[in-house]
């Protein structure tokens, strides 16, 4: 294994610790299978693309270096960028990704569907990396078993994170202010093939496609597409323990992608932040749906479990069978789920299905539904759903038709559910801001615990709790943990000095021989006089 370091501003130099090179691109290139590529502080305005095997690129211990794409929140109203037609861009707005405006920039990067940085290959890591100011996508996660850790992405035109590839993993992100072309007015798809206005050409967050792919352990807040995304022809991925805050689509969405599993999440809505989010009522949470008429209606394999949601409009959707975005599940558990409604929040769960083709072996169970005072109700269910097993859940109101299920319980508005009676979420940010926002929900998640001695304690299936056990679900720490740096490398042993030549040598011993005799001559001197008077 050889370790190889990268510092922004050195000279030209050839990786070692004490004569790093420049660029990532440089240790990229000279790096092979088990090297480790650490990186210290500083901007890189590079397109980094590892597609190596086994090659770890990380940021070295007590740095955070900066991948920086120059398209960043300073390009408000800036003047001098235009927009697709050429003109001068408006206050409030940014601009498109043109050459010209990317020149201009001095940008590495301009398409919407570029990426900043790819990890390609195999069994590569990339962590610890800031990724900002992108005019396209942060990241690429391809290749098979590929790995980004505790990576922080904020300011991208286009949706922050694709993983595309088989058995790849994020872990420990996290993701703020993507799809930033929202403020964009004349991007690429605005205006459909009938044209309409269609505003929604906005992309998410985090979309996972592939087979085996991961999201763990991450935050994404205040970004202007959906936020986490199964999509279309994924398998089996898994979202776990990660906090959706305030997107301005869905927080979550499984859209035609089978085995999809999400568990020990919190998906969060802030009403407060409506007008920041260029929003006229809040987005939904968790949506399962096809995104078009034309697919396969089935979807099977799917588990939704120990969740909280809080706000939103639709907590948990699953498509209508008129909405064309219908969907049938089979081989379905949504349970242990805890759905809490905000003022604004229209159904807590809304579960849709088609009439001549309902879901099959669907359970939805040992959940709790708690909706807001102001709220008219809990939740709809469609015929297509008559089938789904409802079992022991708990509500502060009536559930319609089949949702009512066997076992569930209806308790009234004062009866303590949870371990706090009244929340409130914190946070705020600025779209505009240079600083990276803090996507956090400033609330204590143990509050979303069951109340000792409420309804909630022992009404399970199992004889344990109904709802989320919140009090397990916490966000990743800000900086995660590094390796330890190796010690610097030792100072290289002085070369010998080179022989004297012969001539030196004789001059130098004939003039102290000729510095001896003098100094006889001084003591003889001196002594004679000695001798005489003797």
């Amino acid at each position: 294994m050889t370790i190889w370091y990268v510092e922004a501003g050195k000279g030209s130099g050839d990786g070692t610790s004490l004569l790093p090179w420049p660029t990532i691109g440089q240790a990229l290139q000279a790096a092979g299978a088990g090297d480790v590529v650490r990186v210290r502080d500083g901007v890189y305005r590079e397109i980094v693309t590892l597609n190596g095997n086994g090659v770890t690129l990380e940021a070295a211990e007590g740095h955070a270096p900066v991948i920086d794409g120059g398209y960043g929140p300073q390009l408000f109203g800036a003047k001098g960028y235009t927009d697709k037609a050429g003109r001068q861009i408006r206050a409030g707005t940014l601009p498109y990704p043109s050459e010209a405006n990317k020149r201009r920039g001095g940008w590495p990067l301009a398409a919407a569907q570029g990426f900043l940085v790819r990890v390609g290959g195999s069994r590569n890591v990339i962590r610890g990396f800031r990724i900002v100011n992108v005019c396209g996508r942060s990241l690429v996660l391809g290749g098979d078993g590929n790995e980004a850790q505790g990576c922080v992405m904020d300011f991208a035109y286009g949706g922050p994170v694709y993983v595309a590839g088989s058995r790849c993993r994020l872990k420990g992100c996290k993701v703020t202010r993507g799809s930033m072309k929202e403020f964009d007015p004349t991007r690429d798809g605005r205006v459909n093939e009938q044209g309409q206005a269609n505003s929604a050409r906005v992309q998410t967050a985090i979309i996972v496609k592939g087979e085996d792919n991961e999201v763990v352990d991450c935050v994404v807040g205040y970004c202007f597409g959906e936020g986490i995304a199964a999509a279309k022809g994924a398998r089996r991925p898994k979202v776990k323990r990660c906090v959706i805050n305030t997107t301005a689509h869905w927080g979550i969405g499984i859209n035609h992608a089978s085995g999809a599993v999400v568990e020990g999440c919190v998906l969060v809505w802030n009403d407060a932040l409506l007008t920041e989010m260029n929003r006229d009522k809040p987005g939904d949470l968790l949506v399962i749906s096809a995104e078009r008429e034309d697919m396969a209606w089935d979807v099977s394999g799917i588990r939704i479990a120990n969740n909280l949601f809080i706000g939103g409009d639709q907590q948990f959707l699953i498509a209508s069978g008129a909405s064309g975005r219908r969907v049938r599940l089979s081989d379905a558990v949504i349970e242990n789920n805890s759905f809490v409604g905000g003022e604004k929040t229209r159904y807590l769960v809304s579960f849709g299905g088609i009439s001549d083709r309902p879901h099959q072996n669907v359970t939805f169970a040992d959940n709790v539904l708690l909706k807001h005072r102001a709220a008219k109700s809990a939740a709809s269910i469609e015929n297509g759903a008559r089938a789904v097993a409802f079992a022991n859940n708990l509500s502060n109101a009536p559930l319609p038709g089949a949702m009512a299920g066997r076992d569930s319980v209806v308790v009234g508005d004062d009866e303590r559910v949870l371990a706090a009676a009244t929340w409130k979420l914190g946070g705020a940010f600025d779209r505009a801001a240079v600083a990276i926002p803090d996507a956090g929900i400033g609330i204590d998640l143990d509050a979303f615990a069951p109340a000792a001695g409420g309804p909630a304690i022992g009404m399970a299936r199992n004889g344990g709790n109904v709802g989320a056990a919140v009090g397990k679900v916490t966000e990743p720490p800000t900086d995660p943990p590094t390796d330890p740096e190796p010690p610097e490398e030792p100072e290289p042993p002085e070369e010998p000095e080179p022989p004297r030549p012969v001539e030196d040598i004789v001059y130098e011993a004939v003039e102290l021989m000729r510095l001896a005799g003098d100094a006889l001559e001084q003591a003889m001197a001196l002594v004679e006089p000695l001798i005489v008077r003797e």
